[in-house]
């Protein structure tokens, strides 16, 4: 959409939450989590922002961008976390179930976010060289057919472009 491709990585392992992890981080120890600590266990799915032309020119070094990661407990309990959670209102676990108007709202938060997000130039030292096949693989080259001659003038060459 617009230019942008939304992938939505669900990771095929089960991580705990680090409840000891501060009062600033977006899942503390909550009563929720003191009642039952199987409830720290979550799914995580990673949400990132690519350009759709990356995809489409196989540009396999390009980068993608996290846009929000969803954690999902045993129980449905879900909160999200990064750019595209600020305002979403799933910020504290234990407080939503992953059914109903939640998930259409979290994919509405993710897809403005990655409309909104501008890609960022790379610093010039990252992209200050090449190899040829990642020039030809992203469509660096224009495919014309180029020689070189190493000063040697052909019989067939024009008088008006001497070498």
């Amino acid at each position: 959409m617009a230019g942008d491709y939304i992938l939505f990585h669900l990771h095929t392992n089960v991580f705990r939450l680090d409840a000891d992890n501060g009062k600033d981080a977006p899942y503390p120890l909550t009563e929720y989590l003191r009642e039952n600590s199987g409830r720290t266990y979550c799914a995580v799915i990673n949400v990132y922002n690519f350009l759709a032309d990356s995809f489409r020119y196989e540009r396999n070094n390009d980068a993608g961008y996290l846009v929000t990661r969803i954690f999902i407990n045993a129980e449905n309990h879900f909160f999200t976390e990064g750019i595209a959670s600020a305002g979403c209102g799933y910020e504290k676990f234990g407080e939503s179930e992953f059914a109903g108007d939640a998930i259409p709202k979290v994919l509405r938060s993710v897809i403005y976010e990655a409309l909104n997000f501008e890609m960022i130039v790379p610093e010039y030292a990252l992209v200050s060289e090449i190899a040829l096949n990642d020039a030809v693989r992203s469509g660096g080259l224009t495919g014309y057919r180029t020689s070189k001659r190493m000063g040697f003038r052909l019989s067939s060459d024009p008088d008006e472009h001497p070498h």
